[in-house]
């Protein structure tokens, strides 16, 4: 049995079974009990309440056994109780009320019968009308036995009418079910529709949300795209500031500066400093610049970034990162949310002078790369390089071809310089010029090669004596040389310049087997000591000079007004 026939079983057979039962055994309960009603209840009608009670509870009974898995016996069960049903009806004495209810009964349980199991199948219904047809004539031939003929024609009139009666039930029934079969067909078709409908609805949503998320997708590439954008156009604006420094000026302190400012206010690292060791620009001291919101890090950074460094250049030619894991290494970190660490060398071909710390308390912040931070030191190493080209070009201008002193255009702007500070803190200042006595009967007995190495060795020394006292020093003409000592009055001057003349009357030029000494008149004059006019220092020492000069040579004449020049 189907599972759509045994519900179409339980909600139509068992119920109206159950109900034409109960009604019945109840019926004749009463009718046994109310015996005023004045209706014989003969051994028939105990039959048929008997025989009502027997198939209800066989028909529960069998219910319960699962019968009505088998459509045989299924419909042999109904089969055989329409039989002893009609067997049982046609022994019932004829009154009204049994008759009414004999008949509804058999009305009842035939349409039962020709509809149930059928699925409305035409063929099978013809069948069962056919059967319904037979037992009703089992019934009439039952009822007139033993009857008088007058009986005949009524019960078969009678008969007639139920069968009819029957018949246009069961035809009723079945074109109500055709009706109910086509409006549900119509429904189902109309259910498929709207299901397929709603397939395409929710097809068409999934792709509308797919495209959703695509965009939403795209949306967020395009974020972080716009977000990369802005931080690359940030960097490029960056390196854009440091090349411009880097081609227009020959500022190291300043281009460096501008770089540790980009990382840490364009960039946003937590700390940027910049090591530069000495004599890489002509400097004569280590450049140091340390950028940071941290001043607990600055102040520790600035006592340990030079021994950072010499223990950094061991072996590192390459950018190292630390993760917060080794930070400790670093004292100057200290308790910071300092989270990562990036030491990049300053290279110079495989040469390294200097380096640079970039510190985040982000620990990706490392994550697009370090070449952007890379790309930072070509800027320092190409200003650096135009740097000392600069300063090497300047250096040549600046100095003597042949003594390696400053020359006499440079020196002046270094004397101007230097008087211009003497007289705004009144401090002393002292000059000395000083020149090769006979010189020319050196260039005539020796020749000019050996003049000149007389006059790089008077030169060096006169350079060596400023140098020692902190003065400068100049070729102020073919073997004419001049020394400033600034912050030193006539008593500090006189003893440095007269170890000068003993220096240089000391020294030998060697040619081949010969040793030649020379000697040298110097003249000083000192501010305010001897001068109180800083523009008349070089003539008045020249002035001295020239009257030692006149006065026996090899001589060394302080200013005074009492010389007669």
């Amino acid at each position: 049995m189907s599972s759509l026939n045994y519900q179409n079983y339980v909600k139509y057979h068992k119920w109206i079974h159950r109900f034409i039962y109960w009604a019945i055994i109840l019926l004749g309960v009463c009718m046994h009990i109310f015996k005023s009603m004045q209706i014989k209840m003969g051994t028939w009608m105990y039959a048929f309440f008997l025989g009502v009670l027997f198939f209800y509870v066989g028909n529960e009974a069998l219910a319960l056994l699962n019968y009505f898995d088998s459509y045989g016996l299924r419909f042999g069960f109904k089969l055989f109780e329409l039989v002893a049903y009609s067997i049982i009806i046609a022994k019932i004495p004829s009154d009204p009320l049994t008759m009414c209810i004999g008949l509804a009964f058999v009305i009842l349980l035939s349409v039962e019968f020709a509809l149930y199991d059928t699925d409305y199948d035409k063929s099978k219904i013809v069948v069962r009308k056919i059967l319904i047809a037979i037992y009703i004539a089992i019934n009439y031939g039952v009822f007139v036995t033993g009857k008088k003929e007058t009986y005949y024609v009524i019960h078969f009139l009678v008969d007639a009418v139920i069968l009819l009666v029957i018949y246009f039930i069961i035809d009723w029934l079945s074109g109500q079910s055709k009706s109910y079969d086509r409006e549900r067909n119509e429904l189902l078709v109309k259910i498929s529709d709207v299901d397929k409908a709603n397939n395409s609805l929710q097809e068409y949503h999934e792709r509308i949300k797919s495209v959703n998320e695509q965009i939403n997708y795209q949306k967020i590439e395009l974020m972080r795209a716009y977000k990369d954008m802005e931080e690359t156009n940030r960097d490029i604006a960056a390196q854009t500031d440091v090349l411009k420094y880097a081609v227009s000026t020959f500022d190291i302190q300043k281009i460096v500066e501008v770089i540790a400012n980009s990382i840490v206010e364009v960039r946003k690292a937590s700390l940027c400093a910049l090591f530069i060791d000495s004599n890489v620009y002509m400097n004569k001291q280590p450049l140091v610049t340390i950028k940071t919101d941290y001043a607990s890090i600055e102040r520790r950074l600035k006592k340990d970034i030079e021994q950072i460094y010499r223990d950094f250049i061991q072996d590192n030619n390459q950018p190292v990162t630390y993760d917060e894991e080794h930070l400790s290494e670093f004292r100057f970190v200290g308790d910071t949310n300092i989270k990562s660490l990036t030491i990049f060398p300053l290279l110079e071909g495989r040469k390294r002078y200097g380096f640079m710390i970039v510190c985040s308390k982000n620990e990706d912040y490392f994550k697009r790369g370090l070449g952007i931070f890379e790309s930072d030191l070509v800027g320092i190493s190409l200003a650096i390089k135009n740097t000392n080209t600069y300063l090497k070009m300047q250096d040549i201008a600046r100095h003597d071809g042949l003594t390696g002193m400053y020359n006499r255009l440079y020196f002046n702007e270094l004397f101007s310089v230097a008087v211009k500070q003497a007289v705004k803190k009144g401090m002393p200042i002292s000059v000395a010029i000083y020149d090769i006595d006979n010189f020319k009967s050196v260039n005539d007995t020796y020749g000019h090669l050996v003049g000149d190495e007389v006059i790089k060795m008077v030169a060096k020394a006169g350079d060596m004596i400023a140098k020692k006292y902190n003065g400068f020093a100049c070729r102020y003409g073919g073997e004419e040389f001049l020394i400033v000592l600034p912050n030193h009055d006539a008593g500090d001057a006189l003893p440095i310049f007269e170890e000068l003349h003993e220096q240089i009357k000391s020294k030998q030029v060697k040619n081949q087997d010969m040793r030649i000494s020379v000697d040298v008149c110097i003249g000083v004059s000192s501010y305010p000591t001897t001068c109180n006019n800083t523009g008349l220092l070089i003539s008045r020492a020249d002035k001295a000079m020239y009257y030692g000069k006149r006065h026996g040579r090899g001589r060394l004449i302080m200013d005074s007004d009492s010389l007669d020049y």
